[in-house]
């Protein structure tokens, strides 16, 4: 019990099966017990942000991703994954957008990093260029996930273009990973051309 990656494994492990609250408690624990080890300190502080994350525990979850990038500014998950988050909770959106550029930069064509990039955009009401990053994320392999088809659906939807965004909100429903409101965004559409 001395050793701190025994904890992260245990953490980890708890995280896959979605019992967040026990992930954050070893998580906790075994991050005492580290001693001079940048990289594996930051392990901890990334996975102790998703888990609060999952608890909607934003402060802290915040806090976490922030210590592993004073750690490692050039993490370009953790970069990526903090920008969505932000984008999901449409919060500090010009830090989103910087942190998003930073990591497709790091690490291009990465059609989830691209996705969020583009999910930012929207977001921030600049439709035309989000419209782009998502179609690149599309070209780059994003064709067979849900979040992506549904928010190109958004975008076109937003850009007046309703047609293409019922195609794409179609091939969403079809797909894994879409929001709790695409079928009423397929609704509304059908119900607004009658």
């Amino acid at each position: 019990p001395t050793h701190p990656e025994l904890y992260l494994f245990n953490g980890l492990s708890k995280i896959q099966l979605k019992q967040f609250k026990e992930a954050i408690d070893l998580l906790e624990e075994g991050i005492k017990l580290i001693i001079n080890n940048k990289n594996l300190t930051s392990q901890f502080y990334s996975n102790l942000a998703d888990a609060y994350h999952e608890l909607e525990n934003h402060q802290k979850s915040d806090k976490y991703f922030e210590l592993t990038l004073e750690n490692n500014p050039e993490n370009y998950f953790i970069l990526n994954n903090y920008a969505y988050y932000l984008s999901e909770r449409k919060e500090k959106l010009e830090l989103a957008k910087t942190m998003s550029a930073k990591a497709n930069k790091l690490n291009p064509n990465e059609y989830s990093f691209e996705d969020t990039y583009g999910w930012i955009l929207f977001q921030l009401k600049d439709y035309e260029n989000a419209l782009i990053w998502i179609n690149k994320s599309l070209k780059n392999g994003g064709t067979t996930s849900g979040v992506i088809n549904e928010h190109l659906g958004d975008i076109y939807f937003f850009l007046n273009q309703k047609e293409k965004a019922i195609i794409y909100w179609k091939k969403a429903s079809k797909l894994d990973n879409t929001s709790e409101f695409l079928l009423k965004k397929i609704q509304l559409k059908t119900y607004l051309d009658k």
